[in-house]
């Protein structure tokens, strides 16, 4: 049987509560892999920015499930989910060999495997020298496979994926936030519009 790799995904407050509240029909469906035992429980996570949050899933090549607050102690033996967390990003820096970034008029497109595309925004800071910058990065977190790192001395660049983003929005395929961000003393925060150059 293969271990199931820890890694952080990221995640809104409508998937958490989701999982943590889904009739018991389609508590067992593939969409979620919870079980019976799980239902009700809490998801253990860690707040990331507006209504996002970081998550720890159990990856396998068939199977993904996600960890709960009682599991904790499988990974910590205090406990301790900033322990779980180092220990998700520590598996999570195995994908930056393979991760592809591409120039686009809406910026750097960073693309993975489709699952923890936007969890590489975690290691901006061990990637960041491969994208060329003028100013402070204004990131994209749009869908689970949609991570874009556009210039905040672009105003075009901007406008353009700003605009981008709350056209797929509504559609995409696991979508995350609509909102644009940007990375301020190590911390994600929202990109006002207030602060971009006019």
């Amino acid at each position: 049987e293969v271990r199931p790799l820890l890694l952080p995904a990221i995640k809104n407050q409508s998937w958490i509560e989701r999982v943590q509240h889904t009739p018991q029909q389609e508590k067992d469906s593939s969409f979620f892999h919870t079980t019976s035992q799980q239902y009700g429980r809490q998801l253990a996570h860690i707040p990331l920015v507006a209504d996002l949050s970081i998550v720890f899933a159990l990856d396998t090549p068939h199977h993904m499930s996600y960890v709960f607050n009682e599991q904790l102690h499988d990974f910590s033996a205090a406990d301790d989910i900033q322990e779980v967390y180092q220990q998700a990003l520590e598996n999570l820096k195995t994908h930056i060999p393979g991760m592809k970034i591409k120039a686009s008029p809406l910026g750097y497109t960073v693309h993975v495997d489709s699952n923890y595309d936007a969890s590489m925004i975690l290691l901006y800071d061990q990637w960041k020298e491969r994208i060329a910058l003028r100013g402070d990065p204004v990131i994209a977190i749009v869908a689970r496979g949609t991570l874009i790192i556009a210039d905040s001395d672009n105003a075009k660049q901007i406008h353009d994926l700003r605009k981008f983003v709350q056209d797929i929005f509504p559609t995409v395929a696991y979508s995350l936030s609509p909102l644009l961000f940007t990375i301020k003393d190590e911390q994600l925060s929202i990109f006002s519009a207030d602060t971009a150059p006019s």
